[in-house]
Protein backbone atom coordinates (compact mmCIF):
# COMPACT_ATOMS: atom_id res chain seq x y z
CA UNK A 1 0.00 0.00 0.00
CA UNK A 2 1.35 3.34 -0.59
CA UNK A 3 0.74 6.52 0.96
CA UNK A 4 0.57 10.01 0.27
CA UNK A 5 4.36 11.77 0.67
CA UNK A 6 3.53 14.56 3.44
CA UNK A 7 5.62 16.87 1.41
CA UNK A 8 7.99 19.75 2.95
CA UNK A 9 6.92 22.40 0.41
CA UNK A 10 10.70 22.93 -0.77
CA UNK A 11 9.74 24.29 -4.32
CA UNK A 12 6.95 26.12 -3.67
CA UNK A 13 7.02 29.98 -2.85
CA UNK A 14 6.02 29.35 0.84
CA UNK A 15 9.97 28.57 0.88
CA UNK A 16 11.82 30.62 2.88
CA UNK A 17 8.73 33.52 3.25
CA UNK A 18 10.47 36.68 4.12
CA UNK A 19 10.26 38.97 7.62
CA UNK A 20 7.26 39.84 8.44
CA UNK A 21 5.73 43.18 8.14
CA UNK A 22 4.88 46.14 10.81
CA UNK A 23 2.14 45.49 13.07
CA UNK A 24 -1.34 45.99 11.60
CA UNK A 25 -5.20 45.36 12.60
CA UNK A 26 -3.94 42.05 11.53
CA UNK A 27 -1.49 41.24 13.48
CA UNK A 28 -3.11 38.87 16.01
CA UNK A 29 -3.58 36.62 13.54
CA UNK A 30 -0.55 37.05 11.56
CA UNK A 31 1.45 35.19 14.53
CA UNK A 32 -1.22 32.94 15.16
CA UNK A 33 -1.09 31.93 11.63
CA UNK A 34 2.73 31.93 11.78
CA UNK A 35 2.79 29.34 14.51
CA UNK A 36 0.53 27.73 12.47
CA UNK A 37 2.79 27.51 10.14
CA UNK A 38 5.67 26.14 11.74
CA UNK A 39 3.44 23.46 13.44
CA UNK A 40 2.36 22.29 9.64
CA UNK A 41 6.09 22.28 8.64
CA UNK A 42 7.78 21.13 11.15
CA UNK A 43 6.04 17.55 11.35
CA UNK A 44 7.01 17.28 7.81
CA UNK A 45 10.08 17.86 7.68
CA UNK A 46 11.11 15.38 10.76
CA UNK A 47 8.45 12.47 8.23
CA UNK A 48 11.22 13.75 5.16
CA UNK A 49 14.45 13.37 7.11
CA UNK A 50 12.85 9.80 8.07
CA UNK A 51 11.86 9.03 4.59
CA UNK A 52 15.00 9.71 3.20
CA UNK A 53 16.66 7.54 5.58
CA UNK A 54 14.57 5.01 4.66
CA UNK A 55 12.23 4.86 7.71
CA UNK A 56 9.21 5.88 6.64
CA UNK A 57 7.76 2.50 7.81
CA UNK A 58 9.33 3.10 11.47
CA UNK A 59 7.68 3.31 14.59
CA UNK A 60 9.35 6.79 15.15
CA UNK A 61 7.37 7.67 11.71
CA UNK A 62 4.26 6.58 12.85
CA UNK A 63 4.27 8.55 15.96
CA UNK A 64 5.12 11.55 13.88
CA UNK A 65 2.52 10.96 11.41
CA UNK A 66 -0.04 10.74 14.13
CA UNK A 67 1.61 13.64 16.06
CA UNK A 68 0.61 15.33 12.85
CA UNK A 69 -2.45 14.54 11.91
CA UNK A 70 -3.49 15.66 15.69
CA UNK A 71 -2.29 19.29 14.86
CA UNK A 72 -3.55 19.12 11.00
CA UNK A 73 -6.92 19.00 12.85
CA UNK A 74 -6.76 22.08 14.99
CA UNK A 75 -4.71 23.71 12.33
CA UNK A 76 -7.39 23.50 10.00
CA UNK A 77 -10.06 24.13 12.30
CA UNK A 78 -8.24 27.62 13.01
CA UNK A 79 -7.56 28.18 9.53
CA UNK A 80 -11.19 27.67 7.99
CA UNK A 81 -12.42 29.79 10.72
CA UNK A 82 -10.24 32.86 10.11
CA UNK A 83 -10.93 32.42 6.22
CA UNK A 84 -14.62 32.33 6.80
CA UNK A 85 -14.54 35.05 9.19
CA UNK A 86 -11.56 37.20 7.27
CA UNK A 87 -11.71 36.24 3.71
CA UNK A 88 -8.40 34.81 1.98
CA UNK A 89 -5.91 37.52 4.05
CA UNK A 90 -2.49 38.20 1.59
CA UNK A 91 0.70 38.86 2.05
CA UNK A 92 0.15 42.50 2.71
CA UNK A 93 -2.21 41.43 5.45
CA UNK A 94 -0.17 39.20 7.72
CA UNK A 95 2.83 38.74 5.55
CA UNK A 96 4.68 35.90 3.38
CA UNK A 97 5.00 33.32 5.91
CA UNK A 98 1.24 33.56 7.79
CA UNK A 99 -0.23 33.82 4.07
CA UNK A 100 1.35 30.62 3.15
CA UNK A 101 0.23 28.95 6.48
CA UNK A 102 -3.54 28.93 4.75
CA UNK A 103 -2.39 27.13 1.76
CA UNK A 104 -0.39 24.81 3.68
CA UNK A 105 -2.93 24.24 6.18
CA UNK A 106 -6.15 23.71 3.49
CA UNK A 107 -3.96 21.71 0.77
CA UNK A 108 -2.91 19.45 4.31
CA UNK A 109 -6.80 18.80 5.07
CA UNK A 110 -9.34 16.60 3.67
CA UNK A 111 -10.70 16.35 -0.02
CA UNK A 112 -14.04 18.09 1.45
CA UNK A 113 -12.17 21.30 3.09
CA UNK A 114 -9.80 21.69 -0.34
CA UNK A 115 -12.49 21.30 -2.42
CA UNK A 116 -14.81 24.43 -0.31
CA UNK A 117 -12.28 26.33 -0.03
CA UNK A 118 -10.50 25.84 -3.68
CA UNK A 119 -12.58 28.63 -5.35
CA UNK A 120 -11.00 31.35 -2.89
CA UNK A 121 -8.19 30.17 -3.30
CA UNK A 122 -8.12 31.01 -7.11
CA UNK A 123 -10.11 34.26 -6.36
CA UNK A 124 -7.07 34.78 -4.00
CA UNK A 125 -4.87 34.29 -6.81
CA UNK A 126 -6.28 36.79 -8.89
CA UNK A 127 -6.59 39.26 -6.51
CA UNK A 128 -2.70 39.02 -5.69
CA UNK A 129 -3.04 37.41 -2.30
CA UNK A 130 -2.17 33.78 -3.32
CA UNK A 131 0.77 32.48 -5.27
CA UNK A 132 -0.73 30.62 -8.80
CA UNK A 133 2.20 28.27 -7.82
CA UNK A 134 0.84 27.15 -4.52
CA UNK A 135 -2.56 27.09 -6.56
CA UNK A 136 -0.86 24.29 -8.48
CA UNK A 137 -0.11 22.18 -5.65
CA UNK A 138 -3.77 22.51 -4.20
CA UNK A 139 -4.95 21.52 -7.92
CA UNK A 140 -2.96 18.40 -7.92
CA UNK A 141 -3.83 17.18 -4.48
CA UNK A 142 -7.57 17.51 -5.38
CA UNK A 143 -7.20 15.66 -8.18
CA UNK A 144 -5.20 12.70 -6.38
CA UNK A 145 -7.28 12.75 -3.53
CA UNK A 146 -10.33 12.00 -5.91
CA UNK A 147 -8.07 9.27 -7.83
CA UNK A 148 -7.35 11.18 -10.66
CA UNK A 149 -4.14 11.78 -12.57
CA UNK A 150 -2.45 14.89 -11.75
CA UNK A 151 -1.70 18.43 -13.49
CA UNK A 152 0.89 19.57 -12.80
CA UNK A 153 3.28 16.57 -11.41
CA UNK A 154 3.71 17.91 -8.29
CA UNK A 155 1.84 14.81 -5.90
CA UNK A 156 4.41 11.90 -4.80
CA UNK A 157 3.16 9.01 -2.95
CA UNK A 158 5.74 6.62 -0.56
CA UNK A 159 5.76 2.95 -1.75
CA UNK A 160 6.97 1.20 2.00
CA UNK A 161 7.41 -1.58 0.07
CA UNK A 162 10.70 -0.45 -2.08
CA UNK A 163 11.58 2.56 0.49
CA UNK A 164 10.67 4.81 -2.35
CA UNK A 165 8.86 7.99 -3.78
CA UNK A 166 7.00 7.82 -6.50
CA UNK A 167 5.01 9.83 -9.08
CA UNK A 168 1.46 9.94 -9.13
CA UNK A 169 0.27 9.53 -12.40
CA UNK A 170 0.21 12.57 -14.33
CA UNK A 171 -2.49 13.80 -17.23
CA UNK A 172 -1.09 14.36 -20.19
CA UNK A 173 2.68 13.65 -19.29
CA UNK A 174 4.17 14.81 -22.67
CA UNK A 175 3.06 18.04 -21.56
CA UNK A 176 3.35 18.71 -17.77
CA UNK A 177 6.55 21.27 -18.70
CA UNK A 178 4.90 23.45 -20.39
CA UNK A 179 2.05 23.93 -17.42
CA UNK A 180 4.35 23.61 -14.44
CA UNK A 181 5.90 26.67 -16.40
CA UNK A 182 3.00 28.66 -16.74
CA UNK A 183 2.49 28.53 -13.08
CA UNK A 184 6.03 29.52 -12.09
CA UNK A 185 7.38 25.74 -11.00
CA UNK A 186 10.85 24.25 -12.20
CA UNK A 187 10.93 21.38 -14.93
CA UNK A 188 9.39 17.96 -14.03
CA UNK A 189 13.06 16.81 -14.52
CA UNK A 190 14.38 18.72 -11.88
CA UNK A 191 11.52 17.79 -9.51
CA UNK A 192 12.57 14.52 -9.76
CA UNK A 193 16.25 14.50 -9.36
CA UNK A 194 15.89 16.65 -6.51
CA UNK A 195 13.68 14.21 -4.43
CA UNK A 196 15.73 10.93 -5.83
CA UNK A 197 11.48 10.24 -7.18
CA UNK A 198 11.39 6.95 -8.68
CA UNK A 199 10.07 7.45 -12.53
Amino acid sequence: MKYLFFLFLLLTGCNGPKATPPKNKYDMLRQKLEAIYESDQGFRRQYDSLVKKQLGESEEAKDVISQMQFFDKANRDSVCRIIDAYGWLGPDDVGEKANCALFLVIQHSNITTMEKYFPLMQQAVKEGNARVSDLAYLTDRIEVGNSRPQIYGTQLSYDPTTNQLELDSIKDKAHVDERRKSVGLDSLSFYIKLFEIKK
